[in-house]
C-alpha cells in the first residue's frame, strides 16, 4: 500500500545523487562538473524508467465522486483507496520525471482534466475550521493540511499569499479555497513551548514543525507565525548531545528521518547557526549500512527507502547551510526545497516558489 510514496523515497534520493535519468537509473552518478546528463555514464536497460514510472504512477489513479461532480487522486497501489498522502507522492514522481502533462488529458470526450479533477478534489476536502483532510473519511491534521497545499502548488496553482487574486494568470489560491482561514488554522497550531502540533492545542512533534511550516512557506505566509524565535529554539533543541541527530520531542531518540522534518524547519526559519550541522550529518552517516547500502532509523538497524531519501535530503540541506564540515560540504548531491522535498531544479521547471524567514540565526 505504500508503493508510489516508496518510489518517491527511493527515486527522490537517486536524483539527489546525480543517480536518475529519464531513461533510468544511472550505474554512477553524473561526474561533477558536467554540463548535461549526457556527458554521464547511459542508464539505458536499467530499471524506473520514465515510461514504466510514468504507466505504474497513473495506474493508481482513480475518479472520486464529488456534490460538484467528479474528482480524481491517487491511490498507494493501483485499486487503493484515494489519499492527499499518495497524490501528492504520486505527482512528485509525475515532476521529477517532467511528466505531469498526462495529467492535461481530459478525463471523458468533452469533461475536464485529470489535472482540474485532481485539483477539485483537493479543494473539497476543506474543512469548516480551514484545515484539510486526506480524505473522504474527515480526518484532518497539519500533515494532511500540507500534502494538501503542496498538491495544489504542484499543480500550478498561485500559492502566494502576497499577490491578489486575479493578479498574475493562474488561479490564485484564494480562487479555490479559503486562504485566509487556512493561514489562521496553521498559525494556531504553534504550541506555548515554540514547537508545533497536529491540530491547534496538541502536543508539538518534530514531524508537524515541518509541515505547518512548509504550508505556510507554499503560501508564503511565515510572517502569520506568533513566534518564529521561539520555533527556531524549540527547534534547536531537538538536537541529542554527544549523538548529533535531532529527536521528534523531548524525551525520545534520535532518528534520521528528524534530520529532514527538524532540518527543513530550520533552513525555512534560517536557523542551522543554532545547531552543529556536522554533527547532524556525520550521525546520518553513521546510519548508513556500508555493505548493503541504505540508511536507517539509527546506526546498526535495518536500512530502508523512507530514512534513505530523508538522510540524503538532509545531508544536502546541511551542505546548502553552510553549517557543514568538510567531508559533508564535498559530498555530490543536489540542492533540496525544504518546503516541497524536491531536488531544487525539478521546483524551478514547474516555476515553484516559497517563503524563508531570514531570522539568521
Amino acid at each position: 500500500y505504500l508503493a508510489v510514496s516508496g518510489m518517491y523515497w527511493g527515486l527522490t534520493a537517486l536524483d539527489i545523487m546525480h543517480m536518475l535519468t529519464k531513461e533510468g537509473v544511472r550505474h554512477t552518478p553524473l561526474v561533477e562538473g558536467a554540463e548535461s546528463e549526457a556527458e554521464g555514464e547511459s542508464a539505458a536497460d536499467t530499471p524506473f524508467a520514465q515510461e514504466d514510472v510514468v504507466s505504474f504512477v497513473m495506474s493508481c489513479y482513480q475518479t472520486v465522486p464529488l456534490e460538484t461532480g467528479v474528482g480524481g487522486g491517487f491511490g498507494g497501489a493501483p485499486k487503493h483507496d484515494v489519499h492527499t498522502l499518495y497524490t501528492m507522492s504520486a505527482l512528485q514522481l509525475l515532476a521529477l520525471y517532467d511528466s505531469l502533462d498526462v495529467l492535461d488529458v481530459a478525463e471523458a470526450e468533452g469533461g475536464k482534466t485529470k489535472r482540474q479533477s485532481i485539483i477539485d478534489w483537493v479543494c473539497s476536502l476543506q474543512l469548516s475550521d480551514g484545515s484539510f483532510s486526506g480524505d473522504a473519511s474527515g480526518e484532518c491534521d497539519s500533515r494532511l493540511t500540507y500534502t494538501s497545499l503542496a498538491i495544489l502548488g504542484i499543480l500550478g496553482v498561485d500559492m502566494d499569499m502576497r499577490r491578489e487574486s486575479g493578479e498574475g494568470e493562474r488561479v490564485h489560491i484564494r480562487d479555490i479555497v479559503r486562504a485566509d482561514q487556512v493561514v489562521g488554522w496553521l498559525a494556531r497550531c504553534q504550541s506555548v513551548d515554540g514547537g508545533f502540533s497536529v491540530s491547534p492545542g496538541d502536543e508539538s512533534h518534530g514531524g508537524q514543525a515541518f509541515v505547518t511550516l512548509g504550508a505556510l512557506s507554499l503560501l508564503h505566509s511565515l510572517s502569520a507565525l506568533p513566534s518564529p524565535t521561539l520555533a527556531s529554539l524549540w527547534l534547536a533543541q531537538r538536537q541529542m548531545p554527544f549523538v548529533g541527530g535531532f529527536n521528534g520531542r523531548p524525551s525520545k531518540k534520535e532518528d534520521v528521518c528528524y534530520s529532514w522534518w527538524v532540518g527543513a524547519s530550520l533552513s525555512l526559519l534560517s536557523s542551522w547557526g543554532l545547531v552543529d550541522g556536522g554533527a547532524v550529518a556525520r550521525f546520518i552517516l553513521r546510519c548508513q549500512d556500508t555493505e548493503d547500502g541504505g540508511i536507517a532509523d539509527r546506526p546498526e538497524n535495518r536500512a530502508d527507502a523512507y530514512h534513505t531519501m530523508f538522510g540524503v535530503a538532509a545531508l544536502s540541506l546541511i551542505k546548502s547551510s553552510g553549517t557543514a564540515d568538510a567531508d559533508t560540504a564535498s559530498l555530490h548531491v543536489r540542492p533540496v526545497s525544504p518546503a516541497y522535498c524536491m531536488p531544487v531544479h525539478v521546483c524551478e521547471r514547474l516555476g515553484l516558489t516559497w517563503q524563508v524567514l531570514d531570522l539568521d540565526l
